[in-house]
């Protein structure tokens, strides 16, 4: 596995870091199930997967590869070869996952979508990826949908899916047997599965957002989330001791209890009986699912159980402090902030920072 140490915060420097590790470690020893639909490759996409499934199988990722008799032989001309008609399916295929190939299933039944969801129901992969031409889902504008639960497709399928329908009816199926499903196309391959923003579409069964305090498991995607938001201007650079302290009083907020969508912390002014949301950050895929209020719902209600009376955020950034008004905030002066928040600031940052308050109701277990 790669170097995990990712983040060197010290004097307010960035280490490099690749957010692809994370997702490298969620695939580690798992299995993936690809296959792509009339299309969706062509010479080159078909090299740029083959270049995903080797980082795979250098991960100990084990990849099956759902492909007809004619798949390209960039991606098949090592493989271990399991015909779809051995049986038992599943463990044929297990022992042949074992090696550092791909394992390639040569499927030409028709149809093609059921013939592949009735193997991939029989392995239970970790993931299922569905390569298209059309990338992801769109069901209500141009832009893609980065996030689909299983109610949502069911809703986008009563309404009409068109030309998708047949697909969307397998990953519908999937996802009710607990499958979770990524559409995108050959050449965003590598962005849907090792990035932050993705490419595509994850359909997975459940939408919910839980809000909870950080594990020792999460502190490699936490920190990483804090490095991002550095590097993209929203959070403020922090020392190594500085971000442990924020990694011990910071909640992550988990969609489908395993996606790490966004992060914020609690930092305590017992003295004036305050507290201030600190590096608040959520993932630009998960946009749209309301992660930010989650976090400050959350973090309000923290901070009223420690019988706080008011809670501060600051920001930089206009999309930001318009956010922070529509949750409750009022602007102040940075004066009114506690004067322990200035120890050792940047001036040139708190010159550019815009603050708010928002009052906290008093505890009914005060």
């Amino acid at each position: 596995m790669p170097n995990r140490s990712l983040v060197s915060l010290a004097s307010g420097s960035i280490a490099p870091f690749d957010e692809r590790l994370f997702y490298l470690e969620e695939f580690h020893g798992r299995t993936l199930a690809i296959t792509a639909l009339p299309g969706a490759m062509d010479g080159s996409s078909a090299a740029a997967v083959r270049g995903v499934v080797d980082t795979l199988l250098g991960n100990d990722t084990h990849v099956v590869l759902l492909l007809p008799s004619d798949a390209p032989s960039v991606l098949v001309s090592d493989a271990e070869v399991v015909a779809p008609t051995v049986t038992p399916f599943l463990p044929a295929t297990w022992r042949a996952a074992r090696g550092a190939r791909p394992v390639w299933v040569p499927l030409d039944e028709q149809p093609f979508l059921p013939a592949v969801r009735r193997l991939v129901g029989q392995l239970h992969a970790f993931k299922l990826v569905v390569l298209d031409p059309r990338g992801g889902l769109a069901p209500a504008s141009e832009s893609t949908s980065s996030f689909v639960d299983l109610a949502t497709l069911r809703e986008h399928l009563r309404r009409g899916a068109g030309a998708r329908e047949g697909l969307l009816r397998e990953i519908e199926s999937a996802l009710a047997d607990g499958e979770t499903v990524n559409v995108c196309t050959a050449d965003g391959l590598d962005a849907e599965l090792f990035s932050y923003t993705g490419s595509g579409t994850l359909f997975t069964a459940r939408r919910y957002v839980a809000v909870r305090r950080l594990g020792i498991d999460d502190l490699d995607a936490a920190s990483s989330l804090i490095a991002r938001g550095i590097e993209e201007g929203f959070l403020q650079p922090r020392s190594d001791a500085d971000l442990d302290v924020v990694l011990t009083q910071a909640f992550g907020a988990f969609l489908d209890d395993r996606h790490l969508a966004g992060i914020g912390a609690l930092r305590l002014y017992p003295a004036e009986s305050a507290g201030e949301l600190v590096s608040l950050y959520t993932l630009t895929r998960f946009q749209g699912e309301g992660i930010g209020r989650h976090l400050i719902k959350r973090i309000a209600e923290e901070a009223t159980a420690l019988s706080l009376s008011s809670l501060y955020a600051c920001t930089t950034r206009e999309p930001a402090a318009r956010y922070f008004v529509r949750e409750g905030f009022r602007e102040i002066d940075a004066a009114e902030l506690p004067a322990a928040k200035w120890a050792g600031y940047d001036e040139a940052r708190k010159a550019r920072l815009r603050c708010f308050r928002r009052a906290l109701a008093p505890s009914i277990h005060h």
